[in-house]
Parts: C-alpha cells; structure tokens; sequence
C-alpha cells in the first residue's frame, strides 16, 4: 500500500509511505519530507505498523528532510515499539537525517542500522 500527502498548496507529494513485509518485519519505505506538514501520516502509519506487528524496520533512504517533528515522530514511534516488547529498526537513514542523529545523540541510543537484517 502506498499513501501520499501533497503540498498545502496542492504542490506534489512531499512525503510517500509504501508498506511491505521482508521476512517477519513489517517495512515502511518513507520517501519525500518527513516534516511538520507531513509528520501526520507517518505518524499514523508508524501507529497503525505497531498495533499489527512487534518488528518493524522503518526504511529512511528516501528521506531527503527530516525536522525535529519528524525526529520526534521517530523516536516516540521507536519508544512505543520497546515499550511493548517490539523492535524499531531506523534502516539506511540519508546523510542530513544521519547528521541529525549523531548530533543530538540518538544514533547511539536508536536502533539504527544500514541494512534490514533477515
């Protein structure tokens, strides 16, 4: 399954979030801006991933923002997983988003990864 959301203007998608299993984990492919104007729709795919599934691998390779509504989206997401027993992979987040994390601390904390394992 594969959503959108456009620009408030009606500009092009900004954000697209494609929906997929590999092996037992549940996969979200996020492509576009994860930002204040889109942080919504990940936020109910992050939700609606977690009430089904305890594994699921977040794929950011096709992030090319991420702001801090969406780095609180992702960590909010990834404490909710642990809480529950589950497990929240950030998978081959891009260079800025990367940055991010390394900066502020979280690369080290989150599960953060290159690849989704098998």
């Amino acid at each position: 399954m594969t959503l959108t959301v456009s620009g408030h203007d009606g500009s092009p998608a900004r954000l697209s979030i494609r929906s997929d299993t590999h092996n037992r984990w549940t996969r979200l492919r996020l492509t576009g801006e994860l930002d204040l104007t889109t942080v919504d729709l990940a936020n109910s795919h992050f939700a609606a991933a977690l009430s089904s599934s305890s594994l699921i691998a977040v794929d950011l390779s096709g992030v090319k923002f991420c702001d801090s509504s969406g780095v609180n989206a992702l960590v909010r997401a990834w404490k909710t997983a642990k809480a529950h027993g589950g497990r929240l992979l950030l998978v081959a987040p891009a260079a800025q988003l990367t940055r991010i994390l390394d900066i502020t601390g979280l690369g080290r904390r989150l599960d953060v990864v290159r690849t989704l394992p098998d």
